[in-house]
């Protein structure tokens, strides 16, 4: 959480930051939290399409969001895989 706890809360019910709460991600339908606002159109078009938060899909948006979902407006983009790790 040193760098994605700038933008988002794990904890459940915690205050939302600029990103969505991170808590229970994993298996969720991208772009469906509903307490968040402002997912970009592109994301909840993916989850609308099929996609889900699991490990192999949250390493290619946290390596290059735009690039996984163009059209979202995640900016931060973490290049190094050992620092992408999850770890639940």
């Amino acid at each position: 959480m040193k760098s994605c706890g700038v933008c988002h809360t794990t904890e459940p019910k915690a205050e939302l930051r600029q990103g969505p709460n991170l808590a229970g991600i994993m298996g969720r339908t991208a772009g469906s939290l509903g307490e968040f606002p402002t997912y970009s159109d592109a994301l909840k078009k993916a989850g609308a399409g099929g996609l889900k938060w699991t490990d192999d899909a949250l390493d290619k948006w946290m390596a290059a969001a735009s690039e996984f979902v163009p059209g979202s407006n995640m900016f931060y983009s973490q290049p190094d895989p050992d620092k992408r790790k999850i770890e639940v």
